[in-house]
Parts: C-alpha cells; structure tokens; sequence
C-alpha cells in the first residue's frame, strides 16, 4: 500500500495517538526537542509533511508563520479543522513554491515514506532561502 493511501485511511484516528499517556509524553518531548533546535523564526516556515497538522499547530501558537503541507486530503481536512494557516495538498518532490521564498522549513515523519528522498532533499534546498533552516 503506498504511504498516501494508508493516511488517507487512519487519518480520522491519527490524532488518538496524542491523547494517550505515552502518546502526549512522546508529543510534549519531541517537541520540547525539535524546537529547541530551531533558531528565533523571523519569516515562514513550511511544514512539511504536516499531516493532521499537531506541529503546524504548536508552531502557529508560537505566534510563527507557518504553512502547512501534505498529499493526503484527508489529513489536511483535519488540520485545516484545527486553525485558519495556509495548507497546501501537495508532493514534497515538487513544491508548489518560488525558487527560495522559504525561510525554514520543518519536516517530521516524512523521510522515511519517500521512494526517493533525493528529489525531496533537492526540492527543499530550491525553496529555502539562503541560511535558511532545515528541521
């Protein structure tokens, strides 16, 4: 089954993960982690891969800039429930972006669904502005 596919499966249930003891640990460490890598956002912030949109979310309430990104529908339908940003259905091997106009972009639980990451990678470093942040 492609990744795309499965999403669009468990995307009403994604979100229980979160509501669980360990789930809402792992949630609150990782992101105590993942943001503690990230330099002061002063521009946008592409999440990509946002799926049902719990960082795209974190990010928003931290007052940041931020769009969301994903190819399953049915995800998006879910974070676009959950605040008013920017989301956008698309394949992160063709962003549907300018040549850098991007300031950061933040990428968790994507990596490793990709045939072929390369084109990802490749994609990313055409839309990151110079000195721009990849997470």
């Amino acid at each position: 089954m492609e990744p795309v596919a499965y999403f669009e499966q468990i995307a009403s249930k994604y979100d229980t993960w979160y509501t669980t003891p360990i789930g809402s640990y792992v949630d609150a460490v990782e992101k105590e982690q993942v943001f503690s890598l990230m330099k002061e956002q002063k521009g946008v912030i592409l999440d990509l891969g946002c799926g049902t949109g719990n960082y795209t979310l974190a990010l928003n309430r931290l007052g940041i800039k931020v769009i969301g990104l994903d190819k399953s529908m049915e995800m998006l339908k879910i974070a676009i429930q959950k605040m008013s940003v920017p989301f956008v259905l698309g394949d992160a091997s063709i962003l549907p972006f300018k040549n850098q106009s991007l300031d950061s972009i933040l990428s968790i639980t994507l990596f490793e669904f990709l045939t072929y990451p390369e084109k990802t990678l490749s994609e990313i470093y055409r839309v990151l502005r110079p000195k721009g942040e990849i997470i």
